[in-house]
């Protein structure tokens, strides 16, 4: 059922009224597949023509909407394709990873957290957490430098050396503890030997008390698709065989990557 009614008018004490107002745009458009003028978009949400202006230049500028010149009206754009297609791909990815987290997370009886590479950041995607009353507190959606990360570090170690060098153009790196690698050089290197080894580690780079290691889930391709690691405070340590902990994620990483399609 099109909406008719103002959207904006309903805004939360939390919402920003200009991003309020562009998604209002974009689930309006989702509705008439067929396009609306810059007119009938108005009246449909209310917007003032002068706001409205601005905001679907913008849209279109970054191809969330496309604009018909033929007829001047406006439909949803190729950017929201390429979304929705990565969201499907990150679902299929969580549904056949799941398995895997939890299998590693009764071996371990630690975290177990899946993340993806977004630039030179990590994002946290699914998390199988530990049981403990401690726990490693980086919540699904926290974003953490990739070089800082035992997981960012695996996924990096799989990618061209021309990306690394887009990724990284200086020499100097920034910091989260004093343990985290702070040159590019360092970063090379600590790559190549990740890569050789199928692993990384975390030795508090990223916080300090917490300890990490990981593994690189790679596509058909050979790219690195996410990465699986086990975190752990590091007084916790003590009397586990954490030791054996980066053979678990190696061996889950190449579970997944084989239902990738990934053979190498």
């Amino acid at each position: 059922m099109p909406k008719v009614a103002n959207q904006v008018s309903g805004l939360s004490s939390t919402d920003v009224k200009s991003a309020a107002r562009t998604l209002d745009i974009l689930e309006l458009l989702a509705e008439f597949p067929e396009g609306l003028s810059l007119t009938e978009i108005e009246k449909h949400l209310g917007i003032p023509l002068s706001s409205l202006h601005g905001l679907m230049s913008t849209i279109v500028n970054r191809d969330f909407a496309s604009k018909v010149p033929a007829t001047n009206v406006y439909r949803l754009g190729p950017r929201l394709v390429q979304i929705a297609s990565s969201y499907r791909s990150q679902s299929n990815l969580v549904s056949i990873v799941d398995p895997i987290m939890e299998r590693l997370k009764q071996i371990t009886s630690e975290t177990i957290s899946l993340t993806v590479l977004q630039g030179n950041m990590i994002l946290f995607v699914h998390k199988r957490p530990a049981e403990g009353r401690v726990q490693i507190v980086n919540p699904v959606g926290t974003r953490l430098y990739a070089h800082a990360t035992g997981s960012g570090k695996i996924m990096l170690a799989y990618l061209p050396a021309e990306e690394i060098n887009r990724l990284y153009p200086d020499e100097e790196l920034p910091a989260l503890t004093k343990n985290t690698i702070r040159t590019k050089t360092e970063l090379l290197a600590e790559l190549a030997e990740s890569r050789q080894r199928e692993y990384a580690y975390d030795n508090q780079e990223s916080e300090i008390g917490v300890w990490a290691v990981a593994s690189c889930i790679r596509g058909v391709d050979g790219n690195p698709v996410a990465a699986l690691s086990v975190a752990a405070p590091v007084f916790r340590l003590d009397g586990k065989d954490y030791h054996k902990w980066h053979s678990y994620m190696v061996e889950g990483a190449r579970e997944a990557s084989l239902q990738l399609q990934f053979t190498g």
